[in-house]
């Protein structure tokens, strides 16, 4: 495991599905890097007008107010997962099929002001 918070993880550290997502990430302290980067989204989604929440780019595709719910049920999830890896837990980590999390989340129910509130929160205790 990479010693460092400060330093990227190796390649043979991750599923290499995650490589772009790990790539795409400053080089730098990973707390203070979530803790900017939460606070640069939050106030982007919050400049989001309410009655937008439930724009579509296609048929078939996620609200915004859905990809708000997809946003908090992976940050849970992965805040889970560097748990257990911390712990030194080394039971395989289950996958998520995020569409059935999508459509069970009831998410195109709630405000935008709510879903942004939690992520902040989710956030921020991550």
């Amino acid at each position: 495991m990479t010693s460092s918070l400060r330093a990227r993880p190796d390649a043979s550290e991750y599923a290499s599905f995650y490589h772009g997502y790990v790539s795409a990430v400053p080089q730098g302290d990973i707390v203070t890097l979530l803790r900017d980067g939460g606070k640069e989204l939050i106030a982007a989604l919050r400049a989001v007008p309410e009655e937008r929440g439930a724009f579509r780019y296609g048929e078939g595709k996620w609200s915004i107010r859905e990809v708000i719910g997809h946003m908090l049920d992976a940050e849970r999830i992965f805040t889970y997962r560097a748990l257990r890896i911390a712990r030194g837990d080394a039971t395989p980590l289950p996958g998520f099929e995020q569409n059935d999390y999508v459509k069970t989340a009831g998410s195109d129910a709630r405000s935008m002001a709510s879903l942004v509130d939690e992520l902040a929160a989710v956030r921020e205790s991550t």
